[in-house]
This record gives C-alpha cells, structure tokens and sequence, in this order.
C-alpha cells in the first residue's frame, strides 16, 4: 500500500509540474529567468513551510555532512537542473520538458550507483529501460508535430 501512496504521489507531482511548463512557457516570455526563478522559488519553500511547521519536523540541528548534503542538493537540482528547464522552456515545448523529467530518476539511480555505491534491481533497471523508450517515442513525435506545423 506504502508503494502505491509513492507511486500516486508521484504521479500528481508529475501532473503538477506538466502544468508548471505549460504557465511558465507563457511567463518566461515576458520574465527574465532570475526574476522568475527567484519568485518560484521563493513560492515553493513558502508553502512547504507549512506541512514541514505542520509536522513538526526538525529544521535545524543536523551534522554539517548532513547541512552539506542538503547544500549540494539544493545547488545541483534547483540551480542546475531547475532553473535549465526554466531557462530552457522559452525553446522547448513544455511536452517535452515534461518528457525529459522522465530521466530524472534514472540519473538519481546513475548518482547512487556511481557516488554511494548502492545497488538497485532489475526492476529498476526494465523501468529505466522503459522510461527511456517513452523519451525516445515522445521526442520523436514532437519532431513529426513540428515538422507537420512548419510544413
């Protein structure tokens, strides 16, 4: 039932960040990317305040590996890696950023597996595989969809 929750959850994130690209396409054309960057980011630890203050949960007192992890986490996914898809959405089609997001659990697994040296299964390795032919078929049609509109 645990794996189920997961797995709904992480459709509705999934959900929610299609319809993120589908707005930001719109605001990126008249925002520069800093300023709108800034304003998301700002936005989304406003309300994840509220559930991690809800819960109680514990926000400071880690080791300082720990507040280093934490760092290194939030510079390598959100400066990098988010902000290059809201950089990135003023030329790519939001269809196929959301696409492209699909490889982020297979380079976490890549992360794990070259950094921490934790295994996976081959459950995880048929998922990437399928994960992989579903970015491969959706670029491919995003190709023909462009080639149909520009004739």
């Amino acid at each position: 039932m645990q794996t189920l929750l997961g797995d709904g959850l992480a459709l509705v994130g999934g959900l929610f960040f299609a319809a993120f690209f589908i707005v930001a396409e719109d605001v990126r054309r008249s925002v520069g990317l800093l300023t709108f960057v800034a304003l998301v980011y700002a936005g989304a630890a406003i309300l994840l305040w509220v559930p991690v203050s809800g819960m109680g949960l514990a926000v400071a007192g880690f080791s300082a590996e720990t507040y280093f992890a934490l760092v290194a986490l939030g510079l390598v996914s959100q400066v990098i890696g988010h902000s290059g898809f809201n950089l990135a959405v003023r030329a790519i089609s939001p269809m196929l950023l959301a696409l492209l997001l699909l490889a982020e659990p297979i380079l976490s697994a890549a992360f794990g597996w070259v950094y921490f040296r934790e295994g996976f299964g081959w459950e995880t390795v048929i998922g990437g595989v399928l994960i992989l032919g579903a970015i491969y078929l959706g670029v491919g049609a995003e190709r023909m969809n462009d080639r149909v509109q520009t004739g």
